[in-house]
């Protein structure tokens, strides 16, 4: 009785009578070739799976094992990587962290942010760059900021230049303004570190009444920024 209320709950699940069910297993012969058919509806496809495969055990361990176990008593295993985390898949990929680190030597966050979706690239969320996004990238993957990569190339600060000049920092400024010193723009709110003086610095009083009215600066066609 059991064996026969299976056979029934079986076919109505089906819906196949046992010709039917016969010419698909004939079919299934040639399984791959049917399978892949575009012409083969989904339908088809699950009752083809329904009549082979009588069972499905899964293991997870270093990897995902698939226990398959067909009809005919066969079985087979499978074994399939596991699948990634959520934050795994949204990490920046290894190309634009390395692309950042090379752009940071000569452009701030926002710079950067701009020149990576001028190429057309995006995050690991899928989404457009922005200053904030370039900062997190560079502390998550430890890049030293541009700050520090011009340090340690030896620019001072607008007090240590001041206090090597011997003038007030509004001096330094405003010569910075006019052209008159070597600098870097470190950051997108208009800090700047200066080249060490050298042969050619002005000395204090040498440019006095020269500086007012200019606005130059040496970081391309970026508009200048108080420091």
């Amino acid at each position: 009785m059991a064996q026969e209320h299976y056979d029934k709950q079986r076919e109505s699940e089906t819906g196949l009578d046992d010709q039917q069910r016969a010419a698909i297993l004939a079919l299934a012969k040639d399984f791959p070739r049917l399978w892949n058919d575009p012409h083969t509806a989904d339908r088809e496809r699950k009752r083809m799976a329904r009549l082979l495969i009588a069972d499905v055990t899964l293991l997870k361990e270093a990897d995902i094992r698939a226990q398959v176990r067909f009809s005919g008593g066969a079985t087979h295993t499978l074994h399939l990587p596991l699948p990634k985390p959520a934050w795994m898949l949204r990490q920046t990929p290894g190309t634009v962290v390395a692309e950042i680190d090379r752009l940071l030597e000569d452009h701030t966050d926002s710079e950067i942010a701009d020149w990576l979706n001028d190429q057309g690239l995006i995050s690991g969320d899928g989404k457009p760059f922005h200053r904030p996004m370039v900062r997190r990238i560079r502390i998550d993957y430890a890049l030293p900021s541009r700050h520090d990569r011009l340090r340690a190339r030896g620019l001072l600060t607008l007090h240590e230049m001041a206090q090597r000049l011997n003038i007030c920092p509004d001096s330094l400024k405003r010569w910075r303004r006019a052209g008159l010193l070597k600098a870097h723009k470190y950051d997108d709110r208009g800090g700047y570190l200066f080249e060490p003086p050298g042969p050619d610095t002005p000395v204090k009083h040498q440019h006095q009444g020269k500086t007012t009215g200019k606005s130059t600066t040496r970081e391309g066609s970026f508009p200048a920024h108080t420091a």
